[in-house]
């Protein structure tokens, strides 16, 4: 028996089956307004024309970053550090991006075509970089669509402003941009060694030492996992395991400056020396670096890696 309280304070006694009615009264509610939530949604313009519109009859796609390919790609003054001034003029000269090869419209039509349909889309996407595709048959603008989202573009907005999601992404539509895909793996990879810096065996405020030089990987997914496991190589390196190094001469006491983690060929717990870094996992060549402060250097030159404190 469960206990109520009336209007002059005296206690009730309810039996608990009416509590189960009421609940299932509720329950059956809710599910009645998903069903008609979605056949309102499976039932919009569906009947009218086909969606996502067929996008294999593109003969080129036209690809732009709004505002801007260097806004978008570069978000604050920390990555571009990792780059050049010539490197950031260039970036900041590409405005469109033109795409003819078949093989890369097809893949890309084929990927739209697995969406998910949400709905007429309301008013504009609230998010710092939108990338717009336009699709042409020869010289004929056919159409356009919007394609934004957290990390790869996971939201395509259609011309009529249809709305669909792909929750695993749209990797073909990374490729088309492929004029830019040296910058973009540079920033991924740093973005690696910076997430490392934030794990917990590797965040120098709160350890009193580093993992031992011969385990640091093992310690790395023991402690954070899975997570961890998809940023412990540089994206250049195909189905790599580890493509980073430590070195074993900087402990959380030293030097801001003294070099942590640094990019080497493809192996687990690697540790070492600057004999062990590579400038090979790039194009342009070149290598990511880890300070003990946290700061991702780009390093360029035997000249320049060098002049890094490693001990």
């Amino acid at each position: 028996m469960s206990l109520c309280t009336d209007h002059s304070g005296k206690n009730l006694s309810i039996p608990k089956a009416v509590f189960g009615i009421i609940a299932l009264c509720i329950l059956s509610l809710l599910i009645l307004s998903s069903c008609q939530k979605h056949t309102i949604i499976s039932e919009s313009p569906r009947k009218t024309k086909d969606y996502p519109p067929d996008l294999s009859v593109c003969t080129s796609f036209e690809i732009q970053y709004i505002p801007s390919t260097l806004d978008c790609l570069i978000a604050n003054e920390f990555e571009r550090d990792l780059f050049t001034t010539a490197e950031i003029k260039d970036i900041e000269s590409i405005k469109k991006i033109v795409v003819r090869d078949s093989d890369r419209i097809e893949a890309i039509a084929n990927d739209l075509s697995t969406g998910t349909y949400i709905g007429p889309a309301v008013g504009s996407p609230r998010v710092s970089c939108v990338l717009k595709v336009v699709c042409y048959r020869e010289e004929e603008p056919l159409t356009y669509f919007l394609a934004y989202g957290p990390g790869i573009w996971t939201n395509i907005r259609f011309e009529d402003k249809e709305l669909f999601v792909y929750p695993i992404g749209l990797t073909s539509l990374d490729d088309l941009t492929i004029k830019l895909r040296p910058v973009i793996d540079r920033l991924a990879c740093a973005n690696n060694l910076g997430t490392l810096f934030a794990s917990d065996p590797l965040y120098r405020w709160d350890v009193k030492e580093y993992p031992k030089p011969n385990e640091w990987c093992d310690v790395l997914l023991r402690i954070d996992g899975e997570y961890l496991k998809n940023h412990l190589s540089c994206p250049r390196i195909a189905q790599g395991s580890c493509s980073y190094a430590l070195n074993p001469d900087c402990r959380p006491d030293s030097p801001l400056d003294t070099m942590l983690l640094f990019e080497t060929k493809d192996g687990w717990n690697q540790h070492g020396g600057p004999e062990l870094f590579t400038f090979d996992n790039h194009n342009p060549r070149g290598g990511c670096v880890l300070l003990n402060d946290g700061t991702v250097k780009f390093i360029r030159t035997k000249e320049e890696l060098q002049q890094l404190r490693w001990k």
